[in-house]
């Protein structure tokens, strides 16, 4: 997976950073948490002791449980009603086997 991140000031539209980023889908938390310090340090904002605790341990990411919520939400997301069908479906299907994986994910 790869992302761009841009910090832009809103009144000005000027652009004031910019950083890419690749990691494979595992990685996906670990990556959340140096986009949220990179973009915390550019904005100069000081981050709580609990906060600095949750940014430096995110639980493992199982990506198949992640890509299961991924497609339930696209299917949720599609109107009409055969595809809420589907989501249901697909959800209930991968949530048996992944479990574990999508409850840290929705924690």
């Amino acid at each position: 997976m790869r992302i761009t991140v841009q910090l832009i000031h809103g009144p000005s539209d000027r652009h004031l950073w910019a950083e890419s980023y690749q990691r494979d889908l595992h990685g996906i938390l670990a990556l959340q948490t140096e986009v949220a310090r990179a973009v915390a340090s550019q904005i100069q904002a000081t981050l709580t002791p609990a906060e600095e605790t949750r940014l430096a341990s995110p639980p493992p990411v199982n990506a198949d449980a992640y890509d299961a919520y991924l497609r339930g939400r696209y299917f949720f997301n599609r109107w009409p009603a055969p595809e809420h069908t589907r989501c249901v479906h697909t959800s209930n299907m991968q949530l048996s086997e992944h479990r574990t994986g999508l409850m840290l994910m929705l924690a």
